[in-house]
């Protein structure tokens, strides 16, 4: 038998050459042509057992020119030729590979759907933040502040008036304070949302207490049931924090 000329598979995984329907077949070979391009140097080679094996065959004029093609779709920005094959056998349950004659993959489809960025949004709103003051100064009215919070990450916020500022002053690298005023929120394109400005009105001092100086005030407390309680802070972490 003479051997197949073909130059890329097209290797679905999850169904086979016997129950893939022709509508199904017409789908997967609408999307692997795309995904090769060069439509009229790019012909159908066979349909192979083994699951479902799409073969496709390369016009010598052309080989070059489909190779670029896959290789910066594979090593550039996330291609939408790739993501519809992808999400088309992701909606059949299905996953494939793309291979050369070599048996080599050349792009891997995983099939789960591909996770849309999230589309940037800002919000303006009434709001306080937790912090250190690391850094203030500045010769306007409006005075530039930094402030480290709990979580390690430096906000830079502007405080309104001089003598909030000076106030303000007196707690460079000391303790936490809340600071209150307009904030500007940020959701980038994975999703998570962070505090890129405020306009500082007022602030507070916080409670430097410790979580046990706390219970064992609570334990000194008449009528309550914290004192019962060999280890109170494990159970407040199961009943506030959900850690059963």
């Amino acid at each position: 038998m003479k051997p197949l000329d073909w130059q890329y598979e097209l290797h679905v995984l999850g169904t086979s050459k016997k129950t893939l329907s022709l509508d199904e077949f017409a789908d997967l070979a609408k999307r692997f042509a795309d995904l090769l391009g060069e439509h009229e140097r790019v012909h159908f080679g066979a349909l192979k057992d083994g699951s479902a094996r799409i073969l496709a065959k390369v016009d010598q004029s052309a080989r070059q020119d489909v190779f670029v093609q896959l290789a910066k779709m594979r090593l550039g920005a996330p291609s939408a030729k790739i993501a519809k094959l992808n999400d088309y056998l992701g909606s059949k349950g299905w996953r494939g590979e793309l291979k050369n004659t070599e048996g080599g993959i050349v792009i891997a489809f995983p099939g789960t759907p591909q996770k849309k960025p999230e589309q940037v949004q800002t919000v303006y709103q009434p709001d306080s933040l937790i912090g250190q003051v690391i850094k203030i100064g500045g010769r306007d009215d409006t005075v530039p502040m930094t402030l480290k919070t709990p979580d390690g990450a430096f906000v830079d916020v502007n405080v309104k008036g001089r003598d909030e500022a000076r106030k303000l002053a007196q707690h460079l690298f000391g303790a936490d304070i809340k600071v209150n005023g307009n904030a500007t929120w940020t959701r980038d394109e994975e999703g998570q949302w962070t505090c890129s400005a405020m306009e500082v009105l007022s602030f507070e001092e916080t409670d430097s207490s410790s979580l046990v100086d706390l219970f064992e005030t609570l334990r000194r407390v008449p009528n309550n049931l914290w004192h019962r309680l060999e280890d109170p802070i494990s159970e407040w972490e199961k009943k506030y924090r959900g850690d059963h």
